[in-house]
């Protein structure tokens, strides 16, 4: 029973929208890459946040293991999550943004 699953439709990292949380599916990237993202954790099944786009929009920040990660739209084109509610944020001010990004809390 594939719906039971999959809640969603798979899209990727770049279009989910900010604040919302998905469940990675499947990397589409070259091996280095793909290695490269795997030695941080980022891999099938792991829930991610996107928390920030910078102001000309690559590269993305998502949140994932209690950690930030910076990627480039290239790689986050390469990147396919099933859209998550359970974990999913409201969408944070940019002074929240900018702090955390800082490694301060908000």
């Amino acid at each position: 029973m594939k719906a039971q699953t999959q809640p969603g439709p798979e899209i990727t990292l770049a279009q989910l929208p900010l604040g919302q949380s998905g469940i990675v599916t499947r990397l589409d990237v070259p091996p280095d890459v793909l290695a490269k993202l795997v030695e941080m954790g980022l891999g099938k099944g792991r829930l991610i946040t996107f928390i920030q786009r910078v102001p000309l929009g690559d590269p993305m920040v998502i949140e994932l293991m209690g950690y930030r990660l910076a990627l480039r739209q290239r790689e986050a084109r390469g990147i396919w999550v099933v859209p998550s509610k359970i974990a999913s944020l409201k969408q944070p001010g940019k002074k929240a943004v900018k702090s955390a990004v800082a490694g301060k809390a908000a």
